[in-house]
């Protein structure tokens, strides 16, 4: 993939961005701006990243910010929010480079602004965010994906930006329009996967726009469902009470092994505190066998209702 010659000025996660790599994926500014809030460099990191660490370490935190290697790919470098550097290696995969700028980097960013990232997807229901967090493999995206053929829109996928107001309530922030599905959700699904673009080469994962399903401004945080898996013979949803609240919130925190290095483990808690406290939680349990993604969102809807009428 050829690099641009013109900085691309784009949106995601409600930042402008002015960036030296393409993103075909986000939305172009939809008017000129003369400052940037974050900018994407290519700039060569090699030097400062031998001076830093002279061991196999894929992460180092300094005061000129967090520094990433992923071997074989790239070097990133995150800096106070507003900056990400990126030094791509000999035959990298620019699509892979552009994964990595706007998951694990974008985390970095998001923190370094005192954005919280949650590891999920997000939907549109009834005037507010919910967010789906899980492991990876657990089906957010495809429970996402049933709730959209229902009417509801995306507000984002596998990143969830989540702030809180001069009010003190909860937001979310949409990140771009586009989902990532894998070929077994697509065929559970009845769609075909020609003229998708795989998320990189050999992936069976694709990269999907999702148009005009798309929730593009920011949203009152409504709750949080928490998708696992078990030996189960149907769907179960039930409240998550006490300290395991906390537990969920630091666990689904994207890339929370970045707290402690970017000193940010203080602040995480007492946002976490507050936001447990601002916002349901739920557990639900899926069978470990079968497509159950529109009864998954059926429970989802029915508590979301329960919870409007009380």
């Amino acid at each position: 993939m050829p690099l641009m010659t013109k900085d691309a000025c784009v949106t995601a996660f409600g930042l402008r961005i002015r960036s030296e790599l393409p993103f075909p994926e986000l939305p172009a500014a939809a008017d000129a701006f003369d400052e940037e809030e974050l900018s994407i460099r290519l700039l060569p990191l090699a030097d400062e990243w031998k001076q830093m660490t002279a061991s196999s370490r894929r992460i180092v935190a300094a005061e000129t910010g967090l520094l990433l290697h992923i071997p074989g790919l790239a070097l990133f470098a995150v800096r106070e929010g507003r900056v990400i550097e990126v030094s791509p290696l000999a035959g990298a995969d620019l699509d892979k480079v552009r994964l990595y700028l706007l998951g694990t980097c974008m985390g970095a960013v998001l923190m370094q602004r005192g954005i919280l990232p949650l590891h999920g997807s997000a939907v549109a229901l009834d005037g507010k965010a919910y967010a789906i967090v899980g492991e990876s493999g657990m089906g957010k995206s495809t429970l996402a994906s049933a709730l959209m053929e229902r009417g509801h829109a995306l507000a984002s996928d596998d990143v969830i930006a989540v702030h809180f107001d001069a009010a003190g309530m909860p937001l979310v922030t949409p990140s771009y329009p586009q989902q990532k599905l894998w070929q077994e959700s697509l065929e559970a699904f009845g769609r075909p996967s020609e003229g998708l673009k795989p998320l990189f080469e050999r992936e069976t994962k694709f990269a999907v726009p999702v148009g005009d399903r798309y929730a593009s401004r920011s949203l009152p945080f409504g709750g949080i469902f928490e998708l696992t898996k078990k030996a189960v013979p149907k769907p179960t949803l039930a409240p998550v009470t006490g300290l395991a609240r906390m537990n969920l919130l630091f666990q689904h925190t994207y890339r929370n092994l970045f707290l402690k290095r970017l000193n940010k483990l203080d602040w995480h808690f007492h946002l976490t505190a507050k936001l447990a406290e601002a916002i349901p939680l739920y557990r639900m349990i899926r069978p470990e066998i079968g497509f159950t993604a529109y009864e998954l969102a059926d429970l989802l809807e029915i508590e979301i209702r329960k919870e409007g009428n009380r």
